[in-house]
């Protein structure tokens, strides 16, 4: 049925059901996992060039690049290590750009034929002029999703 699961994981709660959920089916199936998680950007008032007199110098935005990057190692390891405690092999990647366009891209360079989301509600107020990641990817995937609860 679903030969190239992928898992959007972002070490939230619900990425982390998601990431089980991917993981149980990757078993029952026989086949490797993959997780996408998409990398922050740092906020342009940190990222550009430094204003004078700011406190906020080249060498502090590099120690920022610095633990971002290792917050999304160990982020990622922490997701194949669990897979590889149950018998699953997980190829793990991070990206950096928009959530679901990053997400959908990486699922149709992989051709993965299966999305599995994390999902949770917002207010409705939040629902209604946001939207919600989990459904922009429902619209933007070239597969099946599956949101997980």
């Amino acid at each position: 049925m679903f030969q190239k699961p992928l898992v959007a994981y972002d070490g939230s709660e619900q990425s982390c059901k998601a990431l089980q959920v991917g993981i149980g089916l990757a078993q029952k199936l026989g086949v490797d996992l993959a997780s996408i998680t998409v990398e922050e950007e740092l906020p342009p008032y940190i990222a550009d060039t430094p204003m004078p007199g700011a406190f906020i110098t080249p060498e502090v935005v590099e120690l920022i690049d610095e633990q971002r990057k290792t917050y999304y190692d160990v982020l990622t390891q922490g997701a194949v290590v669990q897979a590889l405690e149950q018998g699953v092999t997980l190829r793990a990647a991070v990206v950096a750009g928009d959530e679901v366009d990053a997400v959908a891209d990486y699922a149709r360079a992989q051709e993965s034929d299966l999305l599995l989301v994390g999902f949770h509600r917002h207010s409705k107020l939040v629902d209604r002029f946001l939207g919600s990641t989990a459904h922009g990817l429902t619209l933007a995937a070239p597969c099946c999703v599956l949101a997980v609860k």
